[in-house]
């Protein structure tokens, strides 16, 4: 059962959403909004990922616009991406200012190093959980997998991927649930 969250709700969200990580928050996302929040499905979770990663922009952003339209039209879209982009934005300009200050230091190479290694594992844990999901559907996993290795080993554009792969997904979807 999922709750409908007011305008007011979807702001605060939302923003301690975008204060939980920089440069995604794709695994955090899940776990506030289905199990915390309880305001999707783990399903409406994972289609509407899927339907983010396919458009412009932040996954995480435009699964705002989508959660806070469904839940309270134009002014909840409008409290959710301001709760979402917002917060996150200020702090890192604040950031920003404060590393310019001391970027000639060597200690602040191995804070960053050690950043974009710990963004890399959650970008994996994140996707490790969303595939789980594809466990009982064979053929879906094997296109995703597929798909990876165009992008990253054949350098395949992703937008050719996308336009490829999603009438495949769409299809394989639909054989398997007979939609």
């Amino acid at each position: 059962m999922t709750v409908k969250p007011t305008p007011l709700e979807l702001a605060l969200g939302f923003a301690r959403l975008s204060l939980q990580g920089f440069g995604g928050v794709g695994g955090q996302s899940r776990h506030v909004l289905v199990r915390d929040r309880r305001w999707l499905t783990e399903d409406e979770f994972a289609e509407l990922s899927a339907l983010c990663q396919a458009l412009p922009g932040p996954n995480t952003g435009n699964l705002a616009l989508m959660i806070g339209d469904r839940a309270a039209g134009t002014w909840g879209a409008i409290c959710a991406m301001g709760g979402f982009a917002v917060p996150s934005t200020v702090l890192a300009i604040l950031i920003a200012i404060a590393l310019a200050k001391v970027s000639h230091l060597p200690r602040v190479a191995a804070v960053e190093s050690a950043i974009v290694s710990a963004a890399a594992g959650l970008i994996l844990a994140s996707g490790a959980r969303i595939a789980q999901r594809l466990t009982r559907a064979p053929l879906l996993l094997i296109l995703a997998a597929a798909i990876v290795v165009a992008i990253d080993v054949a350098r395949v554009p992703l937008v050719v991927a996308v336009v490829a792969g999603a009438p495949v997904a769409m299809l394989l979807s639909r054989v398997r649930f007979g939609r």
